[in-house]
């Protein structure tokens, strides 16, 4: 229904330009404001039980059919917009108050949808809708602005998932504790006496980390795999890593130059080397 709303308005106004009688012209004007408002009121019913109702996600992290349904016919718009044979100032300004009518209230109620969900599945689940819209919007330049913004948007879903996913792998073994120890020691005793730091204490945290990410059938990252835009799934691993390999070297430096009798037991390979084995 809303795809033939929006194209009727889109048709009348096209014809609108080809017809030459001045006593057709406003009642196809009328005609294409009807339509306009139909569609609008149309769309905004539809926004409206999204939001008293929001949809949970899907279990593989996208969003429901009826969030999916509304990203398709953002698509369909932007694809009529750009075909319209009406001057580029008047379709584009439809279209901006279309999209300023869609975006807000479908992110808000993807966000309400998210609640039951932890962080990063939350973040993933609108990571993977941000991704839906902009593809809706790739190559239209009238939605430039709105691309930017989701842009941004996109940027911080990013940074919760790599926040949340290195710190639960730095969780395991208690490195991170160990990392934040290391890099806050004040130089005055050497770091093989501080509290939680003595070789025992740290070479068994370093067993317990390495078991958790390069024992036998560890799936490193199993979230990951649910951001969709394959893209975007290199980017998030590739920080996650490169976050878990910075926190090795801090480690691996400390232990170098804290009195141990034999680093290598603790920490036994170079930060060049542990990052070549998470590859």
């Amino acid at each position: 229904m809303l795809r033939s709303l929006v194209g009727s308005e889109m048709c009348i106004r096209d014809s609108s330009k080809c017809v030459a009688s001045t006593e057709m012209h406003p009642s196809m004007l009328e005609l294409s404001e009807l339509c306009r408002a139909g569609f609008m009121n149309a769309l905004q019913s539809h926004l409206d039980r999204l939001l008293r109702s929001p949809p949970p996600p899907n279990s593989d992290l996208t969003p429901a059919h009826s969030v999916a349904e509304v990203i398709a016919w953002t698509e369909q718009m932007a694809g009529l917009c750009a075909s319209s044979i009406v001057p580029e100032e008047h379709r584009c300004s439809s279209f901006a108050k279309i999209l300023d009518s869609i975006l807000e209230p479908l992110l808000r109620a993807c966000v309400l949808s998210s609640q039951a969900r932890n962080s990063t599945d939350a973040a993933i689940f609108m990571l993977n809708t941000t991704c839906m819209l902009l593809s809706a919007l790739a190559g239209h330049d009238f939605a430039a602005a709105a691309s930017r913004d989701l842009e941004s948007r996109l940027e911080g879903f990013v940074s919760t998932v790599v926040d949340d996913q290195a710190a639960a792998l730095l969780r395991n073994g208690n490195i991170g504790d160990k990392v934040r120890a290391a890099s806050t020691a004040d130089g005055q005793q050497p770091l093989s006496t501080v509290v939680g730091m003595e070789p025992g204490v740290l070479m068994e945290s370093v067993r317990k980390f390495y078991h958790s990410i390069f024992g036998g059938n560890v799936v490193l990252m199993p979230q990951c795999d649910r951001i969709h835009v394959h893209k975007h799934r290199n980017l998030v691993r590739s920080q996650i890593l490169s976050r878990v390999v910075a926190a090795y070297t801090v480690l691996y430096d400390a232990v170098s130059k804290g009195g141990y009798e034999d680093p290598s037991i603790i920490a036994p390979h170079t930060p060049e080397q542990f990052s070549t084995l998470l590859q």
